[in-house]
């Protein structure tokens, strides 16, 4: 899947230099200087070179990242090309990009999670020996599944230089925490408060 300009994934894409082969400056008030330059991009092609220092996007002076940044994505919405002008350089015209990169349907996948866990946990019931482990084992399931969705996602970013996001350490934390409600639970007696009716009338 593909998003328009103001998208996470979209802002994501352009704020990496993936989409237009090249990345300003990390910190969002410093002045638009290029950082980076893919090689064999369009920015490269176009003779877009690292160190050089922005003044103008598509015809709006730019004075700091944020701005210029900002400017791509309300500009490419409309214009075929945007053209950059640089501080003691030519101007330099790359082809606008209305997209972001594709992305995979993460929503798509964490509808899919649910159901499969939702069927999953429907045929343990029958087989469950004690109250709680239905709620153990979603417990368990779901920080799996909801990390592994998480590496595929486009729209968190990292946190606390642990190289994962909010989620991938909440899923952690969470599967540390339900060892302890599956101890509790498998040293219950066994039984069941709800078991099902066995009266035939």
């Amino acid at each position: 899947m593909t998003f328009p300009p103001g998208s996470p994934p979209y802002r994501a894409h352009l704020y990496a230099g993936q989409l237009y082969g090249f990345k300003l400056s990390g910190d969002p008030e410093a002045p638009p200087v290029v950082e980076q330059v893919t090689e064999d991009s369009a920015a490269a092609r176009a003779g877009l070179r690292a160190g050089d220092r922005l003044t103008a996007v598509a015809g709006y002076p730019v004075d700091s990242v944020s701005r210029a940044y900002r400017t791509f994505e309300r500009e490419s919405i409309d214009r075929e090309d945007i053209e950059l002008m640089r501080e003691g350089g030519g101007p330099v015209t790359l082809p606008a990009r209305r997209r972001s990169l594709p992305v995979h349907p993460a929503q798509f996948y964490s509808t899919v999670n649910a159901l499969v866990l939702c069927l999953l946990l429907l045929a343990y019931d029958r087989f469950r020996r004690r109250d709680g482990e239905l709620t153990a084992l979603m417990l368990t399931l779901y920080p799996v599944g909801r990390y592994l969705l998480e590496r595929i996602r486009d729209d968190e970013r990292v946190i606390g230089g642990t190289g994962l996001t909010i989620s991938q350490n909440f899923s952690l934390v969470l599967l540390l925490g339900i060892t302890a409600l599956w101890l509790y639970v498998l040293r219950r007696p066994r039984g069941r408060a709800f078991a099902p009716s066995t009266d035939v009338e």
